[in-house]
């Protein structure tokens, strides 16, 4: 998602680092692995909470240098269909998780909210 809009801003990686301590508890190498191998792989999510962690992690993290790129969004969609999102729901959830991003809301109430 970082580089999506062909940008690598600050707050974007600031972003992905919190997101990767806080939230997966990496190191700074063990993302910066990540980051050089990204594009090669991908872990389909597991479960519909899985799934919605991962793609508003990715909202956040396109949210956070205060632009969203049409790449962003494409990038969203993409992955919402691969782990599963109804063809027809993917621009509406989309939506949702940059609207919720935005607005700064929990990751649980974002969760709970699409799971409930």
């Amino acid at each position: 998602m970082v580089l999506a809009d062909g940008v690598v801003s600050p707050k974007e990686m600031e972003s992905l680092y919190n997101i990767g301590r806080t939230n997966y508890n990496l190191s700074e190498k063990e993302i910066n692995e990540a980051i050089v191998a990204s594009g090669t792989t991908y872990a389909i999510p597991t479960s519909p909470e899985e799934c919605v962690k991962i793609l508003y992690e990715m909202a956040i993290i396109a949210w956070a240098d205060n632009n969203i790129d049409d790449n962003e969004i494409r990038l969203l969609h993409t992955y919402a269909l691969r782990f599963g999102v109804n063809e027809c729901d993917v621009p509406d959830f989309v939506n949702f998780l940059l609207d919720k991003a935005q607005n700064q809301s929990s990751e649980e109430d974002v969760i709970k909210e699409l799971t409930a």
